[in-house]
């Protein structure tokens, strides 16, 4: 089998549910934001957002673990988040934006 037995359609079934949750609780805590707001909206990041889902929605199915990224009506990330956002803003830049600059290694 050339697929990882974590993404057959058997184990998706099997986490599917959480995910689901998972985006109502988004969802829940998006809205709670936006009405609590002075005009009714939010600005943000979508792709911040989209991390933070991932990020619950990965811990929950496969770690049995919330990060709380999206709960308690707030959308704040984590310590993991931003371990990971680090992580990935230091690769853009040793890799593409400094990739000859061995100081920036």
């Amino acid at each position: 089998n050339v697929v990882n037995p974590a993404f057959v359609p058997e184990a998706m079934d099997e986490i599917q549910h959480i995910i689901l949750k998972n985006a109502g609780r988004f969802e829940e805590t998006l809205k709670s934001i936006i009405n609590r707001s002075e005009n009714g909206t939010y600005t943000v990041d979508a792709c911040y957002l989209t991390k933070l889902v991932c990020l619950d929605s990965f811990g929950l199915a496969t770690l049995n673990h919330d990060f709380e990224c999206t709960a308690n009506g707030t959308l704040t990330g984590s310590q993991v988040a931003d371990s990971l956002e680090y992580l990935s803003e230091e690769f853009n830049r040793r890799c593409y934006k400094e990739s000859f600059n061995p100081a920036a290694q």
